[in-house]
């Protein structure tokens, strides 16, 4: 019986040490998930009054929006694409340094499979932003092309540069990429988001 018992107990300590170590593990994994703040995870909006998209995201004390602009008298019946940056912290402003920038932009349209790049020079710029006031960039067009691609691809670079967007459904991602400086502490901020809109 002594012997029965002990191996019993030694058969229930483990069992329990298992669903210890199953229940440590599983709380672990949920602590990772409920780790980021729900203001850190992007979010599309879709404003009814208008038909403006817009995808938010936060980092920190600055908000990052991307935003599909429904096509009005000034943009020929085309939409329009944007983005813009808030600072949002404690402090009456906030200096940033990025490049020619801090807005890059990023296009796809589906239909035809076109991948349009974003390049832009790269000086250090320092931006002086105030709480509240977002600094906004419109997007104007980009891509390059070579003698190597179609004839087709050329055609639609240069109608999205010096027209606005070629009717198709297309798929932007942008970011805002800059640094703050405070007491010698840098503090490096990426932001993106996504939006996808048809043109017609």
């Amino acid at each position: 019986m002594k012997v029965t018992r002990k191996r019993s107990g030694r058969s229930y300590g483990a069992g329990m040490l298992a669903w210890s170590l199953l229940l440590v593990a599983v709380l672990a994994l949920a602590g990772c998930g409920a780790g980021n703040d729900a203001a850190d995870t992007p979010e599309q909006v879709e404003r009814p009054d208008n038909g403006t998209a817009v995808d938010e995201s936060r980092q920190g004390d600055f908000v990052y929006r991307l935003i599909v602009h429904p096509p009005d008298e000034q943009a020929e019946g085309k939409p329009t694409l944007s983005a813009e940056l808030e600072y949002v912290g404690d402090k009456d402003e906030a200096t940033i340094y990025h490049a020619a920038s801090p807005f890059y932009f990023f296009l796809k349209e589906t239909t035809r499979d076109y991948d349009l790049g974003y390049m832009m020079n790269q000086p250090l710029i320092s931006t002086k932003m105030k709480k509240g006031e977002a600094i906004r960039e419109t997007y104007k067009g980009s891509g390059g092309y070579s003698d190597k691609d179609s004839q087709a691809y050329i055609d639609f670079v240069n109608e999205l540069v010096k027209n606005g967007f070629p009717s198709g459904q297309y798929e932007a991602a942008g970011k805002a990429d800059f640094y703050t400086q405070e007491d010698g502490n840098k503090q490096e901020y990426t932001i993106a988001g996504k939006v996808a809109f048809t043109v017609n």
